[in-house]
């Protein structure tokens, strides 16, 4: 299956990969640190019926603490009270040889490791590299098979560079998708040589790697399928395929059982301990919308749209049909492909937090590379050249978007098609380019009307609702937004007049606010709101994020990052709203919303008209 000495070259670029990417960051947080923290609480803490308590250790890095603090308030509890890991521990028995590695070395210094320490990430990421090669590699096996070995080589190096795997295997380190691309690429090579001779160390192989891509991504066992049509193929083709599955049919059964289970066991026994029984739903506080999945916006949207960011991925579902494509693989693919994108953009947040490029689409990139390599195979020199043109420019056009997301030019999670549209051919940020990412107007352009006039102001003194500390006005000109207030400032209402709408052309809103904590998600930042509501009816909601926007007129464009904000620094934004989306007789609201309830400070509140 595997000649060990492929492991030797694989090991030596995977470390010189990892000294190229030069980790001096925390991967650990969100998603990875609960996948990775099984490891750590169990093998060195020993706490792992009480996850919670690690972040207590003085020891233990703040930012690991921060984010093992929050498991109370995500995940389920168990009668005592304790933390129940939202995740199952497959992840963590795939970084397991990283983590003993470098805890065997620990010991051996003397040292008394958390497990948290930067040399147990870089482990982490080395093993990431490591298993994206050896994923790539049984890509390339399977493909050459099939096709010419150029055109197999080709089409790995472009799902390399050309999709989400680079960034999952160089550039986010930690994540599931990874090591699952590597196991179901083997899967797919082994059933493929499966087919034409019956082994029964092949199909054992097989049952054990589907066990543990199943305990590491519940869903991911309809991948179980890759095997099974290749066994049908070979039991409809080949009589003596036929003659050796049968003969022993209920042992061999069994085996496949066992070894499909092995992975599962621990996994079990840790819901028996934690919870009381064998088996559990541990996202239990997450839901899957079977009857309304976000499919369009799952594969289109600008928030992390599969063909969005990977454009390459289009073709190659077009490329599926071609005729050099072996009959089984389509079979496989055509009924995988869709099961996988209806479950993957069924899941309550199809958009997936951290998921440049909708990253559980990855685990089925080993079948969709046959789609790609069909387009390269096509003989007609015309297609053949158009297909090379439309593969280079879409793997362009992932790489661009790649690229901007490494700079902080980019956060796929919450863009908009306006702000990719506006953005792509930059090489920088300006400050109007924030406004893309919540609005579509163009507020470089509307802001150059200079002649306006106040219709509405709140500032400090006026807000009646406002729960003030004894000091807030103390030597202060600003008020204290408190975490509990949704709508802190109250609000500005005006009805717009047939003579502002002939005489103005924008209407701006302007808010004066200072942030003392860091949110690194926008959508829980403070939002300043323009609702507009035409007879009764709202007809417009605009709904614009502050925080990441505080002191970014100050510094230079080349500077600009999304997810960047400024603490303590007050600034003031302006937003404009064109009038010729109004008509006489709208009401025009405008209020701040905090939708996170956390606290700010406040000076001011004004709606202008400009003309």
């Amino acid at each position: 299956m595997f000649r060990y000495k492929n492991i030797i070259p694989i090991l030596i670029i995977s470390v010189s990969l990892l000294l190229a990417v030069n980790n001096q960051s925390n991967i650990l947080y969100g998603d990875a640190l609960g996948y990775y923290v099984y490891l750590p609480a169990s093998i060195i803490h020993h706490k792992l019926d009480k996850v919670d308590e690690l972040a207590d250790d003085e020891n233990i890095p703040t930012e690991i603490k921060s984010g093992i603090s929050k498991f109370k308030k995500s995940y389920s509890t168990n009668e005592s009270g304790n933390s129940i890991i939202q995740y199952t521990y497959g992840l963590s028995a795939m970084q397991a040889p990283g983590f003993l590695a470098v805890y065997v070395w620990d010991k051996l210094r003397g040292k008394s490791p958390t497990g948290f320490e930067l040399r147990y990430q870089n482990a982490l990421v080395f093993l990431n590299i490591f298993y994206l090669l050896i994923g790539l590699l049984f890509c390339y096996r399977s493909l050459s098979i099939f096709f010419y070995k150029v055109n197999s080589a080709v089409t790995v190096g472009i799902g390399l560079l050309g999709t989400n795997l680079f960034w999952f295997g160089f550039l986010q380190s930690g994540m599931a998708h990874i090591p699952q691309f590597m196991l179901i690429s083997i899967v797919l090579y082994l059933s493929i040589k499966l087919k034409d001779c019956w082994s029964n160390k092949i199909i054992f192989r097989v049952a054990l790697l589907m066990g543990l891509i199943t305990i590491i991504r519940p869903v991911d066992i309809i991948y179980g399928l890759i095997p099974i049509v290749f066994i049908i193929e070979g039991i409809l083709n080949n009589q003596e395929f036929k003659s050796k599955l049968i003969k022993g049919l209920p042992v061999k059964l069994i085996g496949a059982m066992i070894l499909f289970l092995i992975p599962i066991i621990p996994q079990l026994l840790y819901w028996k301990m934690i919870t009381g029984s064998f088996l559990y739903d541990s996202y239990s506080n997450y839901h899957f919308h079977w009857t309304d999945p976000e499919i369009i916006k799952g594969l289109l949207g600008a928030k992390n749209g599969w063909f969005m960011y990977t454009p390459v991925m289009l073709l190659a579902t077009i490329g599926l049909v071609c005729k050099s494509i072996p009959r089984s693989i389509k079979i496989i693919t055509f009924i995988i492909l869709p099961i996988h994108i209806y479950i993957s953009y069924a899941w309550y947040n199809y958009n997936y937090i951290n998921g440049f490029g909708s990253r559980p689409m990855i685990h089925i990139y080993p079948l969709m590379l046959f789609g790609m390599v069909g387009l390269l195979s096509i003989k007609n020199r015309i297609l053949h050249s158009l297909c090379i043109i439309l593969l280079i420019t879409a793997s362009l056009v992932s790489m661009k978007f790649t690229y901007s997301q490494s700079k902080g030019m980019l956060f796929s999670d919450e863009s908009t098609l306006a702000f990719n549209k506006n953005a792509f051919f930059k090489t920088s940020l300006d400050y109007h380019d924030l406004f893309y990412l919540n609005s579509p107007w163009n507020q470089a352009e509307l802001s150059n009307n200079k002649d306006c006039i106040t219709i509405g102001n709140i500032n400090y003194n006026e807000i009646v609702n406002a729960k003030l500390n004894s000091d807030s006005i103390i030597n202060k000109n600003f008020t204290s937004l408190h975490s509990n207030e949704k709508y802190p400032t109250g609000s500005i209402a005006h009805n717009i007049q047939d003579q502002e709408k002939k005489e103005y052309s924008a209407l701006k809103s302007t808010i004066e606010m200072n942030f003392h904590d860091y949110e690194f998600m926008p959508h829980n930042h403070h939002k300043l709101i323009v609702e507009v509501n035409r007879d009764g009816e709202q007809v417009f909601w605009d709904c614009i994020s502050i925080n990441d926007k505080i002191n970014k007129q100050k510094i230079s464009s080349s500077n600009i990052e999304i997810r960047k904000t400024y603490v303590d620094t007050w600034d003031s934004i302006d937003y404009f709203f064109p009038m010729d989306k109004l008509q006489a007789g709208d009401m025009v609201k405008v209020y701040v919303w905090n939708p996170n309830n956390r606290s700010a400070d406040f000076k001011n509140l004004s709606v202008s008209l400009c003309k």
